[in-house]
């Protein structure tokens, strides 16, 4: 049935063989220049930079921090502010999951507290603060 057109039973269908021969001969040479550069890839000079950091022996045991008037204790050591947020930083990077024990005495003021809690929050510490009926 040809709506429209007549039927041509003297002409073939002719699959045209130059044009494949093209495409497959294309192919071949984009494989071949591709799998060439991923030998020389591996053997380029790069400077990357190595992340070694030095693993502490035995993990960090329970940090108490002690906020007294005008000092910080951590662990019963005097420690400058400074000095804490290193620690803090030190302590997250071989522990994320370790827990900072904040204390604060009945005469500190309340602000002094909240910035300690601050610092370890920045920090990326889990916090707890010690309620004034539970400390030893």
């Amino acid at each position: 049935m040809a709506f429209g057109r007549r039927q041509r039973d003297s002409e073939d269908v002719e699959f045209q063989l130059a044009p494949m021969v093209d495409v497959v001969f294309l192919l071949l040479i984009f494989f071949l220049s591709a799998t060439s550069i991923g030998r020389f890839e591996g053997k380029l000079e790069a400077n990357l930079p190595r992340l070694q950091l030095e693993k502490p022996k035995s993990k960090p045991k329970q940090i108490i921090v002690k906020v007294q008037k005008g000092r910080l204790l951590v662990n019963g050591k005097r420690m400058s502010e400074k000095a804490f947020v290193s620690r803090l930083k030190e302590i997250v990077e071989y522990d994320p999951d370790q827990y900072v024990f904040i204390d604060g005495e009945s005469d500190v003021l309340q602000g002094d507290v909240i910035k300690v809690f601050d610092q370890c929050n920045l920090a990326g510490v889990n916090v707890t603060i010690v309620p004034p009926g539970k400390r030893r």
